[in-house]
């Protein structure tokens, strides 16, 4: 919470099915969001000065300034490294929150602790 006390956000404009189009933070920038008529984001555009990032949201697919970072699957996800691909793997609790996450090698990547009352 003590970040997103620094953040200034100047305006934020919504879009007919009340969803976000454009973020606007004082100092920093603009976030623009795109939907298909169903509420799906399709594409999230963040410029800071003259650099722009460009995510693309094609179904399980995503992509950063056209390059493929990784398809989601309801296990985990494949990402992409160089030639091949990695297949990163969520471990989940009895309420389906993701515990870990591992990669084919048993690699821990990234594990979350739970308190009882729902804090990370």
């Amino acid at each position: 919470m003590a970040a997103l006390r620094a953040i200034s956000i100047s305006t934020i404009a919504y879009n007919i099915l009340n969803l976000p189009e454009q973020i606007t933070v004082t100092g920093k920038g603009t976030i623009s969001y795109q939907y298909d008529a169903a509420g799906n984001k399709l594409q999230k555009k963040v410029t800071e000065g003259s650099a722009t990032k460009t995510t693309d949201y094609l179904g399980e697919m995503i992509f950063e300034n056209n390059v493929l970072q990784h398809v989601a699957m309801e296990e985990g996800r494949i990402c992409p490294n160089g030639t091949a691909f990695v297949y990163d793997y969520f471990l989940k609790d009895h309420l389906g929150n993701v515990r870990a996450m591992v990669q084919e090698d048993k690699t821990l990547l990234e594990e979350t602790h739970y308190y009882p009352f729902g804090l990370i």
